[in-house]
């Protein structure tokens, strides 16, 4: 399959020549790299500067502004005469939008190959030096760059004229995308927990907020709800740690103990965190945490949801519930 489609790019141009109000409808996506001829690349730059500018594009002061550039085109091809032929192109003007949409697929997939290249190069040759999360991070940060841009953005739509379907299909729904919170309070006012909901817990250093997210992601995932599964993202504490922590907090003893040997002095204490063990069964397989420390990127943290997602929660029932504690 050809990468290059020079008929698509012709027919592009002439939609702008003959159909200049078609840019307010694809000005959101296309560009200049989605043109392989440097001609019509050219032209395409051109035209979007002068309907920016709330003018209407002009072949002769087109030609005239390319033939200012001393470019020489193969064939020293006649810009004013090419444009003039593209006027004269016959065209659907109902079907110029997927010409520009297939256009810009068509650019994407170019991308999308020379990332791949990219990543064959680099598995060819640097990530053998590198560890396993470097190398998953590095292909993620290739990947990603491209990606996005495949999804053509989106246009503003009328507020309430879906409203009523959309309340209403929620209505009929015959269960929740909820998480149900541990807290009332927090629960009356907020409903708990549902996708793509961001909640920022913040406060002064040292104030408890640590405690609390651990105490949310327990209660969360092993006691409130069923079919969730959580992940712990710690740039501050290690497992062993957040272990003495929550076994305490479910002892009700103070954390100092679990750091020695001496709750096992105290058989009242001893009790008490033996009396956990049975509980913390229930919990396997609820709850995953990672220490990350301070010096991960971004590109890290979104590698590392993602594969946790692919591996837990991807082609599954179980709702993920994700703590990040905390950004810097």
């Amino acid at each position: 399959m050809s990468l290059q489609n020079l008929e698509l790019e012709r027919h592009s141009i002439a939609g702008l020549l003959q159909y200049s109000e078609i840019y307010s409808e694809v000005c959101q996506f296309v560009s200049e790299a989605d043109y392989t001829s440097q001609l019509h690349s050219l032209i395409f730059s051109i035209i979007k500067k002068t309907l920016n500018n709330g003018e209407q594009p002009d072949k002769l002061l087109i030609a005239n502004s390319i033939q200012n550039l001393n470019i020489r085109f193969k064939d020293d091809i006649d810009v004013f005469g090419y444009l003039e032929a593209l006027g004269l192109v016959q065209l659907n003007r109902g079907g110029l939008k997927k010409v520009f949409e297939e256009l810009h697929k068509l650019g994407n997939i170019r991308k999308l190959y020379d990332n791949n290249r990219q990543m064959a190069d680099y598995l060819g040759k640097d990530a053998v030096n590198d560890g396993f999360p470097k190398i998953i991070s590095t292909l993620d940060g290739i990947y990603s760059n491209i990606v996005n841009s495949f999804s053509l953005r989106n246009e503003p739509q009328d507020l309430f004229a879906n409203a009523e379907e959309y309340i209403e299909s929620v209505g009929n729904k015959t269960d929740s995308d909820e998480i149900i919170a541990p807290y009332k309070n927090f629960q009356d006012l907020f409903g708990g927990f549902f996708p793509s909901d961001l909640v920022i817990f913040a406060s002064a250093a040292k104030a408890g907020k640590s405690t609390i997210l651990l105490d949310i992601m327990i209660k969360c995932c092993a006691i409130l709800n069923k079919d969730v599964r959580g992940l712990f993202i710690d740039s501050e504490l290690e497992l062993p740690r957040v272990q003495r922590r929550a076994v305490a907090a479910m002892a009700d003893i103070n954390e100092y103990y679990l750091k020695t040997p001496k709750w096992r002095q105290y058989p009242e204490t001893a009790q008490k965190v033996r009396a956990v063990w049975p509980k913390i069964k229930e919990y396997f397989n609820k709850i995953d945490h990672i220490y990350v420390g301070h010096n991960h990127t971004s590109d890290q943290l979104v590698s590392l949801i993602k594969h946790w997602h692919w591996k837990h929660i991807k082609n599954t029932k179980t709702k993920p519930l994700i703590c990040i504690d905390y950004f810097k």
